[in-house]
């Protein structure tokens, strides 16, 4: 899922990056880098004992919700909901076969 959101995911050719200057005149800057390289995933803990959880986010690249939503002045332009749409069926799959694997496994070891 991770591949796909990453791979439907604006490329810009230049990272993105901020300046600003402190009050003391010194300039600081911030790198937050292309929107598909800041594509994450991680497990999250669930409330639900039988449920796992996983979040994908943007990381860093806060501006990925402009291009998805749109903006006052630009119109939406959707990336991470298609790309998600085009894979769930892969990923519901992806799952029955591993609950039917562990099923399985928990039959067997049932059985001895």
């Amino acid at each position: 899922m991770r591949d796909a959101v990453k791979d439907a995911a604006p490329r810009g050719t230049e990272p993105t990056k901020k300046t600003w200057r402190n009050k003391d005149g010194t300039q600081n800057s911030a790198d937050y880098g292309r929107l598909h390289e800041n594509i994450k995933t991680r497990k999250v803990k669930s409330r639900k004992r039988q449920t796992i959880a996983f979040v994908v986010t943007t990381g860093s690249a806060f501006w990925g919700r402009f291009s998805e939503f749109g903006t006052e002045h630009e119109g939406a332009k959707p990336w991470f909901r298609p790309a998600l749409d085009r894979v769930a069926g892969e990923v519901v799959d992806a799952l029955s076969q591993e609950l039917k694997k562990a099923i399985d496994r928990a039959a067997r070891k049932a059985r001895k």
